[in-house]
């Protein structure tokens, strides 16, 4: 098909065709970007707080990652959908809040949970991608205000 419409423009001369070619590949384009967030805005339920958490009077904590110059956006990315299910839009958005600030809340719950949580993305290693001397990602767990 493609190449019916290739012979047809290139014979009939047709300066519409560079016109409709550009067309057709930003719709493609276009289709292929919004397919990829919608994907990721639907792939994963979001991360609710627990009621009971709340209910039972624990104090809440924190899982608090730190900005540095040697993991990708990319990695930290897929740490965060690894660890807590998030899908690509809010992990960018976490991931640059996080670059811009130079450190940002992730998560928060328990002080069990946080931990477990700060241990899970500890594990997940360096970047293999990443700039020479690349460590793990820093975090930490910190009691939230109360």
């Amino acid at each position: 098909m493609f190449d019916a419409l290739l012979a047809d423009g290139i014979l009939s001369g047709a300066s519409e065709w560079p016109d409709t070619f550009a067309f057709v590949v930003l719709a493609v384009v276009g289709g292929l970007l919004v397919g990829y967030f919608l994907a990721g805005l639907l792939a994963r339920p979001r991360d609710r707080e627990e009621p009971a958490q709340e209910a039972t009077g624990e104090p809440l904590y924190a899982v608090v990652l730190h900005n540095d110059d040697f993991n990708t956006f990319g990695f930290v990315i897929g740490v965060l959908g690894k660890v807590f299910a998030y899908g690509s839009p809010r992990g960018f958005w976490l991931a640059f809040k996080i670059h811009c600030s130079g450190r940002g809340v992730v998560w928060s719950g328990t002080f069990e949970a946080a931990e477990l949580k700060a241990e899970q993305m500890r594990s997940c290693g360096p970047d293999p991608n990443g700039r020479r001397g690349v460590e793990a990602l820093k975090v930490s767990v910190e009691p939230l205000p109360g």
